[in-house]
This record gives structure tokens, sequence and C-alpha cells, in this order.
């Protein structure tokens, strides 16, 4: 009998209905809660469709100029000096608004490029690397280059940058293809791995810009540039690191390269500049 009994209790226990009142009230928890993530989402795919639409005005206004190079013809052009590129100090083209008349001036070991802000402006990020970065302009950042850098001393320079402005939020790095010329691939990746971790260290968001496919480069050293570039690539993407493609836009044009068939020429430096800046801008709107 006590044994029914219990049975009985149970089982009204289970079937025994949900308040009305209770299911509507969490069901409309529920709905409000789906909304609020839908607006959310929807806020987000607006600000990324603006800046989206924002850079394919600036490539409209960039392929007739593209259309307009003169492609670098490697019977023609001479090949650079080994000696013609020393390894001087950090230096920054100093730049208040983008110009293209704006030239190299150096003001001690560090001098100021600055893109749409004031000289005495913090800059809310850098872009650090090798002489490919020397015509580079970012809003809101200084461009330090230095020619000749392995990565190891973007490591080091970073560092004091950091410590020298304190209020930059962001390092963008484009480094790396110096170091090719050593042969070790592994010793570079792990130099890349000290360098963001660094950077890290230093709570700024890093931003690693990839190689530019030079087209005078032979088979070897091609191979050698796109399996960097193909690392990098994973390797940002599974540690949450923004990551800037030049590999794609730059693969198979000359046209956007010097006569020396290796450092952009003023239009390959204004699409590295606008590859950098929609990759911030991106990161930035995610983040927010």
């Amino acid at each position: 009998m006590a044994a029914a009994a219990t049975s009985a209790s149970t089982s009204t226990a289970v079937t025994a209905p949900t308040n009305p009142d209770t299911q509507i009230t969490n069901l409309k928890k529920d709905i409000q809660k789906l909304s609020d993530e839908l607006r959310s989402k929807n806020d987000l795919l607006n600000s990324l469709l603006d800046l989206a639409h924002q850079q394919s005005m600036h490539i409209a206004s960039l392929k007739a100029a593209v259309e307009d190079t003169v492609h670098w013809d490697p019977d023609t052009s001479p090949r650079p000096s080994s000696s013609s590129t020393p390894k001087p100090l950090w230096s920054e083209v100093v730049c208040v608004t983008p110009t293209p008349a704006c030239s190299p001036a150096a003001t001690g070991l560090l001098t100021s490029a600055a893109r749409s802000r004031g000289r005495g402006d913090p800059p809310g990020s850098f872009v650090m690397g090798t002489s490919m970065v020397r015509h580079v302009r970012v809003n809101g950042s200084r461009t330090f280059c230095h020619p000749g850098a392995f990565v190891r001393d973007i490591t080091n320079s970073a560092h004091q940058l950091s410590l020298r402005n304190p209020s930059t939020h962001t390092i963008i790095v484009h480094a790396g293809v110096n170091d090719l010329k050593f042969q070790q691939s592994e010793t570079l990746k792990k130099d890349f791995i000290t360098l963001i971790h660094s950077i890290k260290q230093l709570d700024k968001q890093c931003i690693i810009s990839g190689p530019l496919p030079s087209p005078r480069f032979g088979d070897i050293k091609f191979s050698r540039l796109r399996q960097l570039h193909i690392w990098l690539k994973g390797h940002c993407l599974s540690n949450n690191i923004p990551y800037v493609d030049n590999f794609t836009t730059f693969f198979n044009r000359p046209n956007l390269f010097k006569p020396d068939g290796i450092h952009p020429n003023q239009t390959g430096s204004q699409l590295l500049s606008m590859n950098i800046e929609l990759t911030l801008r991106s990161a930035k709107l995610l983040s927010d």
C-alpha cells in the first residue's frame, strides 16, 4: 500500500503541468535575449558592409593607376647590389597628412610619420617593418622602417617603441623576407613566435602583415616565401591574431613593384597600406 501511494505521488509530480504564466515569462525572456543578439550581430554586419564599401571605392580609385603602371621587365632592369642596402637605425617618414611628396627624415633614433594625426598626438598603432613599409601610411598610425631588419630586430625595437609610447594599443609587423636567406625555416618560425609573444607580453594587440611575393625571387626563394606565408596565416588563425594576406593581393602582379622587382612602388605601397588598414579596422570592430 505504501509503495503504491509513493508511486502515485511520484507520477503526479512528474505529470503535473507547468504554470502557464511561468512558461510565458520564460519564453518572453528567451525572445528578448535572441532579439538583443540579433540586433548586435546586425549592427556588426552593417559596420563591416560599410567598411567593405569604403575599401571597394578605394580599390576602384587605384584601378586606373594599376593599369597605367609600366610592367617590370627582369631582362632590362639591373639587379640590386647585395651591399646596396645598409642596415641603419630605425627611421620614420615625417608626414602629418598623407602626401606623395613627403620624404624620409631622421630626427635621432626615432622620427615620426603620422597620417591624419597631429604631430603631438600619440599614435593608436605602429606599423613596423623592413624597407617594404617605407611608404606605408595608415590612419591613426606611425610607420617605422628598418631596412635590412630581421625578425629578431623587430622584436627588440617593438619593446623599445612600446616603452616610449605606452598609450599605443596595436603593433603591426611586416618582416621575415630578409630572414629567408639563412634557409632556416624552423628558426624563423621560432623567431616569429617569440615576436608575437613579446608583443602580447607588452599588453598590445599584434597584427602580422604577410610577405609580398616578389617577382624577382627564383623558384627556391619563392617557395620558401610561400611556405612562410602559409605557416604565418595558419599560426595567426589558430592563435586569434589578425593576419594581413598580402600574398593573394600581390601574387603575379609585377606592376605593383619598383624596377628592382622587390619593393612595392607607389601604387603597391598604397595597396599594402589599404590591406593593413582594412585588417586593423576589422580587428577593432570585432573586438569592440
